[in-house]
């Protein structure tokens, strides 16, 4: 409902039913609701009152029908997570984190490539994480310089053109993939090695491991810079349209290019260089979208 998926609630009620079995209740409690909510003990606080509201929830729609179901009092875990404020990249730190993708090891050498240009495309794009993933062949429009996203946020779809060396980009991109993978399983337009779609938790700890070697993250660090850094509401896009709440730089062709600044060299990526204007020079958010150029 209202665009949510619920993937994540998903998996965790599955768990928590599985953790009520195993202790053969019948029904949901309150104690048994604190004990799993509160069972990973290396966790912040706030994912302890994240789990249980999720079971409130559950709960409360379950004692309509069964009303031996204890819904948990709201204020049992009064924790809240606080958002970290978003990362911004420099310019060094985007070319050293393509710079690491294109050498990236593999057994047909398509990885890098697929990596390198993924990362890439969304620097320069602010598209979320899985919209390029879900790219299809025909969703990539070269010769005009449209990206169609279909099934997004809602589940509606949209249009993202993209600058001219952005689809450069793209076309070199898609005559590697064809001559590294002549024999594709899907129709996606980023490939695996395997000729598979690539999957969103293969491109994250992937980018968990490319910035560990760029020293983004500490050898053993779990926190640090994410893949996608979302913009603040407010900020305004490419052209100086006003971009939607915590999105940007999808609406004008003029915010997706890759090129250099007066200010500096530009980073790589699939062959051609990207550089987004900021608040502060040498300075962007991956992921988080582009804003005006100077």
């Amino acid at each position: 409902a209202l665009g949510a998926k619920l993937k994540l609630s998903g998996r965790l009620l599955q768990r928590f039913v599985a953790f009520v079995a195993q202790r053969k209740g019948a029904f949901i409690t309150t104690e048994l609701a604190l004990q799993w909510a509160t069972e990973p003990r290396g966790a912040q606080p706030a994912q302890w009152a994240n789990r249980l509201a999720m079971v409130r929830r559950f709960a409360q729609y379950a004692s309509i029908v069964e009303p031996r179901h204890e819904v948990p009092p709201p204020d049992l875990l009064p924790y809240r997570y606080h958002r970290p404020p978003p990362y911004i990249y420099r310019d060094e730190e985007v070319a050293a984190l393509i710079g690491a993708a294109q050498r990236l090891p593999g057994f047909t050498g398509l990885r890098p490539h697929t990596c390198a240009t993924l990362l890439g495309l969304v620097a320069v794009t602010g598209m979320r994480v899985n919209e390029p993933l879900g790219l299809d062949r025909d969703d990539v429009d070269l010769p005009h310089g449209v990206l169609t996203v279909r099934g997004s946020k809602f589940g509606k779809s949209r249009l993202v053109p993209v600058h001219d060396s952005t689809r450069r980009a793209l076309r070199h991109y898609a005559a590697q993939r064809d001559r590294l993978c002549s024999n594709p399983h899907s129709p996606s337009f980023f490939l695996s090695e395997r000729g598979t779609r690539v999957t969103e938790w293969a491109l994250r700890w992937t980018f968990v491991k490319l910035s560990r070697q760029c020293g983004l993250r500490g050898p053993a660090d779990s926190h640090g810079p994410r893949l996608h850094e979302p913009a603040a509401p407010g900020r305004r896009a490419g052209g100086g349209r006003p971009a939607r709440p915590g999105r940007g730089g999808e609406h004008h062709p003029a915010g997706n290019e890759f090129r250099a600044r007066r200010d500096g060299p530009a980073p790589r990526a699939g062959g051609s260089g990207q550089r987004v204007g900021d608040e502060r020079p040498g300075a962007q958010r991956l992921g988080g979208g582009p804003r005006q150029l100077a």
